[in-house]
This record gives C-alpha cells, sequence and structure tokens, in this order.
C-alpha cells in the first residue's frame, strides 16, 4: 500500500483497457480493509485516474484515487 493520497493502482491487459472491464479492488486503509468494485469504461488509457466516491464497504469514503496501469 502506498502513502495516504497516493492513488491505488488498478492493472488492466490492453483487452481489458479496449473493452471495458469491472475490476474487484480490496485495500488496507486506516481504518480498515475496504472492497469495491468499479467499472472501466472502454477505451481506458494507460495512467488514467478515476475518483472512487462514496461508501466503500459500509465505510464513508471522501474520494480515493484509482490509476490505471496497462500491462
Amino acid at each position: 500500500m502506498g502513502a495516504i493520497g497516493d492513488p491505488h493502482i488498478v492493472e488492466l491487459t490492453p483487452e481489458e483497457a479496449r473493452k471495458g472491464t469491472e475490476k474487484q479492488c480490496v485495500m488496507d486503509m486506516p481504518f480498515g480493509r475496504v472492497s469495491f468494485s468499479i467499472a472501466i469504461p472502454p477505451g481506458t488509457k494507460d495512467g488514467t485516474v478515476y475518483r472512487v466516491t462514496g461508501p466503500l464497504s459500509g465505510i464513508a469514503v471522501a474520494g480515493l484515487d484509482i490509476q490505471i496501469k496497462i500491462s
């Protein structure tokens, strides 16, 4: 896990990035472990950052950045 405020990296294959996909994420945060899914739209580019807001696993989150890495 990176420092607080660092984006969480989500790895995609080139095909997933081209077609779009849904990814399950699990993160250890200072306030507990959270799990959530994120829908990645078709055509997503390497380095794109998405902001996740709202409750995750019942825990209110103001904003969590997800950065896409295509490998």
